[in-house]
């Protein structure tokens, strides 16, 4: 019935089963569906090259103050940019972390 619908709307084509789609692995049962992103999430912390990182309460100081003179700036923010992205696509989609 969905599937009609849609192709009335939009030129499509069925390609099987649902499996993996924009991060979000789908398994069904006949109980319904269940949706997870644990791979995306894994997946995620590989690209950022903390999968051998201790984990940490408070990772900062408390009431640390940053200013844009701190540190040394990033010759190539692109790899910062991709990993905040995606940590934002997966909070909007997986709002309970």
């Amino acid at each position: 019935m969905v599937k009609k619908y849609l192709n009335s709307l939009f030129n499509m084509k069925v390609l099987g089963p649902l499996g993996y789609f924009l991060g979000i692995k789908v398994a069904s049962s006949p109980h319904g569906y269940l949706l997870s992103q644990s791979k995306y999430a894994s997946d995620l912390i590989s690209r950022a090259d903390l999968i051998d990182t201790r984990t940490a309460n408070t990772p900062l100081e408390l009431n640390v103050k940053f200013s844009p003179s701190n540190g040394i700036p990033l010759e190539d923010c692109t790899r910062f940019l991709e990993i905040v992205s995606s940590l934002m696509y997966l909070a909007v989609t997986h709002s309970d972390i």
